[in-house]
């Protein structure tokens, strides 16, 4: 029982996004009788967005969401790690299947996917889901039951995958700083970075893995002292 009201504000949230994409998607289906793609992709996207905004605004102020400054030139090292994730990723997966054609807008992907949905899921996941688990659970176990769900939310067997590993540096991150603002700032960079991969590039891929070792080197001698 515990756990399910741990997990009951993420919950929340994802079936609030769907009976929304649902009951619009078919409100415009039923008036128009048009294709959904352009409606999704344009209309339907925005409305999420602001929908999205706002929920991040109504739990900033219920749970009293407070974080220390952080900072300018301690951003560095936390952006080049989101980048050199998303690079290290992105790039080796165009190795065994093609990228999807995005449909979206590059100005709605880059406030939706870039920092909108960053923002959302680090107050769900992170912010309020772990640190409801830290109630009744230790660090690692609560950091394990965290990732996991963060992965499995995503669907998506290959988006499992990557939201896996990063859930674990976000998770890992976000304890050593307890500074929430820690993984917001890795995780838009990492989703900015995505949008803007489109294909396989060796020189591309070791770029990534050289900065995610400078990253770290540079994370772990700063100690994450971002308090």
């Amino acid at each position: 029982m515990k756990y399910l009201k741990s997990l009951k504000p993420v919950l929340i949230v994802y079936v609030l996004q769907y009976i929304i994409l649902i009951l619009l998607s078919s409100i415009y289906y039923l008036v128009f009788n048009k294709d959904l793609t352009s409606f999704i992709s344009n209309e339907l996207s925005i409305i999420l967005t602001i929908i999205n905004l706002l929920i991040i605004t109504y739990l900033i102020k219920k749970y009293n969401i407070k974080s220390k400054h952080i900072n300018p030139l301690s951003c560095y090292p936390l952006i080049l790690l989101g980048i050199s994730l998303s690079t290290i990723f992105n790039t080796t997966l165009f190795i065994f299947s093609k990228p999807n054609k995005v449909t979206i807008p590059l100005y709605i992907s880059i406030i939706s996917t870039g920092f909108i949905g960053p923002i959302l899921e680090e107050i769900l996941f992170r912010y309020i889901l772990f640190n409801n688990l830290n109630k009744f659970n230790n660090k690692f176990k609560s950091l394990i039951i965290a990732t996991i769900i963060f992965a499995v939310i995503h669907l998506n067997l290959i988006k499992i995958i990557y939201a896996s590993i990063l859930g674990i540096i976000l998770n890992i991150t976000y304890i050593k700083s307890n500074n929430i603002k820690v993984p917001i700032l890795i995780h838009i960079s990492a989703n900015i970075m995505s949008i803007f991969l489109k294909e396989f590039n060796i020189y591309i891929l070791l770029l990534g893995l050289i900065s995610f070792f400078i990253s770290i080197k540079i994370l772990k001698k700063g100690r994450l002292n971002y308090e």
